[in-house]
């Protein structure tokens, strides 16, 4: 087929499919100027394959009376919903619609990517989320990249509880976020009564302690009794309780006192005296001895068989000294007077402190879960208990917030089982007070407050608590903040209207002391400094000690009592 020219080219004549032109060669108009391009001519045609440039640039061809000299122009793709490089792709390489994510942490958003304003790039749709304060939660809470920022013991060994009942973890986070915890739990069921095998087998943290038991030495008389003391599993050697010699007589009561293979074969100990040279009869089983102390019969007998002037006969025995067992044993008519249960309350009784940020019902067995046998605390509670006449101290919280109104302090008197220790619980008290200068309480005041009338109570200047008779708290709500000289009082109260005497004598027989340390106070605090009769300790401590008369003694606060300060309590012997 012949095209005549002038003719409109199609697409396919010119991909040379179907037609085939062939043109004379163009020939400018006799009225057109001639074209100067100097030596840069422009390539008309520069999209073109140059196979067909060749064959195009010898015929004229008509331009679709619709086009426009730009489309032939190829241009660079922008974003912009159009097909700006004419590939018949709109938009390509800037993955429209594809998923994407704004933000990190708990700020992240999800999205899909959408053209920016300007055209030049896509970007995602989505609008990141607001940050918040970073918790221990396992999430970025503060959008900052970076997990539990803060909390970086996260995952770091650690251990709950003593000995067997120990049990190993990691650190977690606690449940408020607010902090970490050891993820292990003690196993505390395993405890059980400690025994010389080199373990902690009642889980207080101290092995084989207190284990004695009694054993015999190759020695005669009271020299054979001796005991063994149990350390790191074994028992030791047996030692003898009593050394031969040492000055020891041999007293009349039938047993060789002196250790030399004799029995009563000295004198009559002092204070012993012949009574007669027959023997007590039934019906006055101690005879003249008994009248010899007017009426008293429990620590006096009848001696049989003492050597008396060359013959066997009786003598009645001096009364022993006093001891602390109920009893009156030097038959003064005063049970166990002469302090001497000062050492034995001191080593068989526990005074407990406790302060805690949150409401404890009253009155309460347990200082909630800290045991004041073990004393510890945490961002909530804090707590401890005397062991023998050593200070043993009570750290408040970091964040307490004196004066907050779920505060609580409270105080107990325990002791072990006997007819000492129970006497003890059930009529001695310690009494713990708080008060502002505005309340005028001073030392050596008999009443704090509403106490001892009461168990716990008091208004806004002045508060206290007690110690209960079954060896609980009275938790006492913390009425106002502890400032600088505001007051603190401690007093040791025993009473009891059948045996005044008794509960006077055990009342003086104590000493209940309170100190306090600011925080600013670094390292161990000296509380024996503290609590010196001249106050030798250093200024930001103070310290009150009772003095056996039932009455309040006071330690005046020198700065406020906030987060990281200490409190320190002991018992000790008047």
């Amino acid at each position: 087929m012949w095209c005549a020219r002038p003719v409109i080219v199609s697409a396919l004549c010119l991909g040379g499919v179907g037609c085939f032109a062939e043109f004379p060669e163009r020939r400018a108009p006799l009225d057109a100027a001639p074209m100067d391009v100097g030596d840069s001519a422009v390539d008309p045609q520069p999209d073109m394959r140059p196979d067909m440039r060749t064959d195009m640039d010898r015929h004229d061809v008509e331009s679709p009376p619709d086009a426009r000299p730009d489309d032939a122009l190829p241009m660079r793709e922008l974003c912009n919903g159009m097909d700006d490089d004419h590939d018949e792709v709109i938009d390509e390489g800037f993955d429209l619609g594809m998923p994407c994510t704004a933000g990190q942490g708990i700020c992240a958003a999800a999205g899909v990517m959408i053209c920016r304003e300007d055209g030049m790039g896509g970007r995602c749709d989505a609008v990141p989320g607001r940050p918040s304060t970073e918790l221990c939660n396992g999430l970025d809470d503060d959008c900052s990249g970076v997990i539990d920022e803060g909390f970086e013991s996260v995952g770091e060994p650690c251990a709950a509880g003593a000995g067997v009942c120990q049990r190993r973890g990691d650190v977690v986070c606690a449940e408020d976020g607010q902090s970490t915890v050891c993820g292990a739990r003690a196993a505390d069921e395993q405890a059980t009564l400690e025994r010389c095998d080199g373990d902690d087998d009642d889980c207080d943290g101290a092995v084989d302690e207190g284990l004695v038991r009694s054993c015999t030495v190759e020695l005669p008389g009271v020299c054979a009794a001796g005991r063994q003391t149990c350390a790191d599993g074994l028992w030791s050697p047996c030692a003898g309780d009593v050394e031969p010699g040492n000055g020891r007589a041999d007293v009349c009561n039938g047993i060789d006192d002196d250790c030399d293979f004799a029995t009563d074969e000295e004198d009559l100990p002092d204070g012993a005296f012949p009574c007669s040279d027959e023997p007590p009869s039934p019906d006055v089983p101690l005879g003249v001895c008994a009248q010899q102390v007017e009426g008293c019969v429990r620590t006096t007998g009848c001696v049989e068989q003492c050597d008396l002037d060359g013959g066997v006969g009786f003598a009645c025995l001096p009364a022993p000294e006093e001891d602390c067992d109920g009893r009156d044993d030097d038959c003064d008519g005063v049970v166990d007077d002469d302090s001497v249960c000062g050492r034995p309350i001191v080593d068989t009784c526990t005074f407990g402190l406790g302060w805690s940020m949150d409401a404890i019902p009253a009155p309460a067995r347990d200082w909630g879960p800290c045991d004041i046998s073990a004393g510890g605390f945490d961002d909530r509670f804090s707590c401890n208990g005397t062991r023998g006449d050593a200070f043993v101290t009570v750290q408040l919280p970091e964040m307490v917030d004196i004066g907050a109104a779920d505060d609580r302090l409270g105080v107990t008197l325990r002791c072990s089982p006997g007819a000492v220790g129970e006497y003890i619980v059930s009529h001695c008290r310690v009494i713990l007070g708080l008060a502002t200068p505005a309340a005028g309480v001073a030392d050596g005041v008999a009443e704090w407050g509403p106490c001892p009338a009461q168990r716990v109570g008091g208004d806004d200047s002045v508060a206290c608590t007690s110690s209960t008779a079954q060896g609980g708290f009275e938790p006492m709500p913390v009425p106002f903040d502890l400032t600088t000289d505001q007051l603190i009082g401690i007093a040791f109260i025993c009473a009891d209207p059948d045996d005044p005497a008794r509960a006077e004598a055990l009342q003086s027989s104590i000493i209940a002391s309170i100190a306090w340390a600011d925080a600013s106070v670094e390292g161990e605090v000296d509380w024996q400094a503290a609590c010196a009769p001249l106050g030798d300790g250093d200024p930001y401590t103070a310290c009150a000690r009772t003095r056996g008369d039932g009455r309040f003694r006071i330690l005046r606060l020198t700065a406020d009592v906030d987060g990281g300060d200490r409190f320190a309590i002991r018992l000790s012997p008047l």
